[in-house]
């Protein structure tokens, strides 16, 4: 039942070695950025030329670390997008509920990069259990 799910999730990703991958990983920095820049707007912060530079770099970083799924490391890629998803929704939960706004800002985008290496974690171990898993099954 949980495969069935999981490949359900994996078809929405590019081919391997697909030309989409690129507008993948520039779509998702612009998309982080913009993000990003919305709970500053929310919370008020003045937003400067080195606020957006500054999340335009970590969002293109964090995409950096979708590369492998271009190879082909798909599970990994899921691993990535699910702590970027989670990410965003736990950061935004912060900004808008959070009752004291005076560390928000900051708190905000730990939590952020914080889920974001938590789904790089999961992304590399998933990988690593499906090659274990599949290495023991084509044994004969």
């Amino acid at each position: 039942m949980l495969t069935k799910y999981l490949d359900k999730a994996l078809n929405w990703l590019p081919p391997t070695r697909s030309p989409k991958w690129s507008k993948l990983l520039v779509w998702l920095a612009v998309g982080n950025a913009i993000l990003l820049l919305l709970t500053r707007v929310i919370l008020g912060v003045s937003i400067t030329i080195g606020s957006v530079t500054g999340f335009l770099i970590i969002s293109s970083i964090i995409s950096v670390f979708l590369i492998p799924g271009y190879f082909g490391y798909s599970r990994y890629a899921l691993g990535i997008f699910s702590g970027i998803a989670i990410g965003h929704l736990y950061m935004f939960t912060q900004v808008l509920f959070s009752a004291d706004k005076s560390w928000t800002d900051l708190t905000s985008i730990f939590s952020f990069l914080s889920m974001v290496v938590l789904g790089i974690m999961a992304g590399l171990l998933a990988q690593i259990l499906d090659s274990l898993i599949t290495q023991e099954n084509d044994k004969p």
